[in-house]
């Protein structure tokens, strides 16, 4: 059984925006199952360590962390997405 938790932070913006717990919930529990099911194709050789982990929901970036033992995921940071235009704006679109 997936659980998420957040800090006190991420709990305030993912609670004030419609759907987006919901939706940061899905994304990290697909993520985790994969992590579960390449960790017991892997054996034990497949070890998160304890630094953030990022992935892009809508238009956020969610910060989180992964335990694989419970199995859960701890949202510790929420924050607006930066477009690749706004961060490198001379480099190509994508094909």
């Amino acid at each position: 059984m997936f659980t998420l938790d957040a800090s006190t932070a991420a709990t305030l913006i993912l609670n004030s925006v419609p759907g987006l717990w919901t939706r940061v919930e899905g994304a990290l529990q697909s993520i985790c199952e994969a992590a579960v099911e390449l960790r017991s194709l892997r054996g034990k050789s497949f070890v998160l360590d304890d630094r953030f982990m990022h992935v892009r929901v809508g238009e956020f970036l969610v910060s989180y962390i992964l335990d694989l033992e419970i199995p859960r995921a701890c949202v510790m940071r929420v924050e607006p997405a930066i477009a690749v235009e706004e961060v490198e704006p001379d480099r190509g679109r994508w094909p």
